[in-house]
């Protein structure tokens, strides 16, 4: 995108740090980046959404969200990242359309629910991941995916395939391309993870890492 796009005002955003999914906001030159990012913060929104009755509320995953959302008419590519915390998630996404999901999302699986329209995330707030530590041949997608999921590597390469395989947000097409140090890598009905960083080597010269699986 940098190279078909270097000659014009423009800036990637998706509502937090380390988000996946992101948006291209074009601007003209006279804008500052004061400006520009007043501009941003009026665009993206953060749905708030969470059961009516937490107590009686099912067990409901990101896939869970996601498709309550694209339900209402709404494209995958409408919506950005999509957080869970525990029963609840946040949803970033174009301020119209948080509106139209706030007016009319009323219930995901079997549970009622409500959302709530915010300008930001919680200071405190986190992405809540689980941490797993394991040896891989070598710094391949492929092998990483293995790894993460518990699959054999001709699996692994069947999703490469399959074109549901993206690192920071870019289609991978073969699985030998490496994931370097904090890297996310997303892959469509399973997940995504970060690789934080190698921890050392195994007797069998294979490497040890860390990684952060996103809940």
């Amino acid at each position: 995108m940098e190279q078909h796009l270097g000659y014009l005002n423009y800036r990637l955003e998706g509502g937090f740090p380390v988000a996946e999914r992101k948006k291209v906001f074009f601007y003209p030159p006279e804008y500052s980046d004061t400006q520009m990012q007043q501009y941003v913060t009026e665009q993206i929104c953060y749905l708030y959404i969470t059961p009516v009755a937490p107590k009686f509320a099912d067990a409901l995953t990101h896939r869970d969200f996601l498709g309550a959302i694209m339900n209402l008419g709404i494209s995958r590519s409408r919506i950005g990242d999509i957080f869970i915390q525990d029963t609840s998630a946040y949803c970033i996404c174009d301020r119209a359309i948080g509106v139209y999901i706030q007016t009319n999302l009323r219930k995901i699986k079997h549970t009622m629910i409500k959302a709530e329209l915010r300008d930001s995330l919680p200071e405190n707030f986190q992405i809540p991941f689980k941490q797993l530590k394991g040896s891989i041949a070598s710094l391949r997608v492929d092998a990483f995916i293995a790894f993460v999921f518990h699959f054999s590597r001709s699996q692994a390469i069947s999703l490469i395939q399959a074109e549901k395989v993206f690192v920071q947000g870019k289609l991978v097409r073969t699985g030998s391309d490496s994931v370097k140090e904090l890297q996310i890598v997303s892959v469509r009905g399973h997940g995504r993870f970060r690789f934080e960083r190698i921890l050392g080597q195994t007797k069998k010269e294979r490497l040890y890492v860390e990684v952060s699986l996103y809940q």
